[in-house]
């Protein structure tokens, strides 16, 4: 089912004349058209209406001189330089540095929240009751 602003869009779009609408719109607003004959025929109207005033201007050609001198100062691309091969080191390198990251983060997590494993329990499930809670935080009271 088609409304007023969707056939208002369509007939911006393509114009006063039906047929040259999306075959999958056509049908809907042939519906529109006939639920609404007032509106419709009154927005296809203004539509036709554009369409022969577009019609009467008609292309402005562009003389072939200017279309030469355009095309003629136009820069020419250059091909793209084929990018360079990463050397084998710098995948060693990486692996080291993410090794050294987590390393150090590991290393430093213990003493950097005491409510960690509580959020971790809490996360993944592991606490099925408060007894299990009350477990966890005496456990780090400790």
């Amino acid at each position: 089912m088609m409304d007023e602003t969707r056939f208002k869009a369509l007939t911006e779009a393509y114009g006063g004349d039906l047929a040259r609408w999306p075959e999958a719109e056509r049908d809907a607003a042939a519906a529109f058209l006939a639920e609404h004959p007032e509106e419709a025929a009154s927005t296809l109207a203004d539509a036709a209406a554009l369409d022969q005033l577009l019609a009467c201007a008609g292309g402005a050609g562009v003389s072939p001189s200017l279309e030469e001198a355009v095309l003629a100062s136009a820069p020419i691309a250059e091909p793209a330089a084929s990018p360079q091969p990463v050397p084998r080191w710098a995948g060693i390198a990486a692996a080291f540095a993410l090794m050294v990251g987590a390393g150090a983060g590991w290393i430093a997590a213990p003493g950097a929240d005491p409510y960690a494993d509580l959020v971790s329990a809490q996360a993944f499930g592991a606490l099925e009751s408060a007894d299990g809670l009350d477990a966890i935080t005496q456990e780090d009271a400790r």
